[in-house]
């Protein structure tokens, strides 16, 4: 893993931590964070990070970030964790 997958990988994990009992309370877990590399090549590098989300054990929602595509970083880790505040707020106010 790149230092950046790394650091983006820690923030979620803690940020769904930090969410996992409002979630549970009304039915969610989640499988997570993964990181998928698509193209190791450095010049084309291309990964992800990917949670799946599962409503009363069925699978409801995997999002898919990605971090890096064509070598280059597409983000930094205040924007991931943000974005990933931003989808829990939606996942849990979804009946």
């Amino acid at each position: 893993m790149r230092e950046l997958e790394t650091s983006i990988f820690n923030a979620f994990a803690k940020r769904l931590k930090e969410w996992s009992g409002l979630l549970a309370s009304s039915g969610w877990t989640f499988q997570g964070p993964e990181i998928d590399v698509d193209v190791t090549d450095p010049g084309m590098y291309t990964s992800e990070m990917r949670i799946t989300f599962m409503k009363f054990g069925n699978i409801e929602d995997v999002l898919e970030f990605h971090i890096y595509r064509d070598g280059r970083a597409l983000v930094t880790v205040d924007e991931a964790t943000s974005w990933l505040g931003d989808q829990l707020a939606g996942i849990e106010q979804q009946d």
